[in-house]
């Protein structure tokens, strides 16, 4: 990829392979694995277990170097975290001695914001994020829904251009994950921050995605890319549209053979 055409793209990953260990006990993750993520976009990475699809946001969020290969954010060769991108887990990863209001608020105390700045922000997210009122409570004292959107509070408190999630409803029951992919979506609508989503829900991968890219098994590569042209806002009615039946085969066919 040349210059010109990296500088089009929030994230680019060039020929990324990844290996875990050494010697005999190596696994190769990642085999010369490219892909690129357009600014405002939502992404999701659809695959096997253990195909690499969390390696790719490791990577991302620079917790991880690549073996071979580069990773770029902004044109930027990154060797690192940095606050332009957040990261939302499976599970929650919330301080459990601090209450909702000191979760969300934590970034900007790193930040060194004043507290009136820090106190409307927080009030913000709560009010977005439909925890007023609960602001005061201990995560223990949440319901897993409730902590997961304490978890895209304070990853949204921070303002990073990108956020990176790693299966982040996939603990949660059915009528709680549509409600909290619904929330995400109208979220993102209105902060438009570029966003690329791990899953293995095809029906969760259609809803959320402007594109989805499906994964071999390992060692990862991109095995095809799915352009979601369902129009939006998406609610549950989606379902019933005859592109979704089409796209939910598709996708499915091409899982199988992985």
């Amino acid at each position: 990829m040349t210059l010109t055409e990296r500088s089009a793209h929030k994230i680019v990953f060039e020929s990324v392979t990844m290996v875990y260990g050494l010697g005999e006990l190596a696994v190769k993750a990642l085999d010369d694995c490219s892909l690129s993520v357009g600014a405002n976009e939502f992404l999701c990475l659809l695959g096997p277990s253990g195909c690499g699809k969390s390696t790719i946001l490791h990577l991302a969020a620079g917790f991880l170097t690549p073996s071979t290969g580069a990773v770029f954010i902004n044109k930027r060769r990154i060797y690192g975290p940095g606050t332009d991108r957040g990261i939302v887990f499976q599970k929650h990863n919330l301080f459990p001695w601090k209450r909702v209001e000191g979760n969300i608020a934590f970034g900007s105390r790193m930040q060194a914001l004043p507290e009136k700045e820090r106190r409307s922000k927080v009030n913000e997210y709560l009010d977005l994020m439909e925890l007023s009122g609960f602001e005061r409570h201990y995560p223990s004292q949440l319901s897993q829904g409730m902590q997961q959107r304490v978890s895209l509070a304070r990853a949204y408190a921070n303002e990073p251009e990108i956020l990176l999630m790693d299966e982040p409803f996939a603990s949660l029951d059915a009528q709680t994950a549509m409600r909290m992919r619904e929330l995400l979506l109208r979220i993102w609508s209105e902060r438009r921050k570029t966003i690329v989503f791990v899953t293995h829900d095809i029906d969760e991968a259609i809803h959320l995605a402007d594109r989805v890219l499906l994964m071999t098994s390992r060692p990862g590569r991109i095995k095809k890319e799915f352009l979601i042209e369902l129009s939006r806002p998406r609610s549950w009615e989606f379902y019933s549209d005859s592109r979704y039946t089409e796209l939910r085969s598709a996708m499915r066919s091409a899982l199988l053979n992985e």
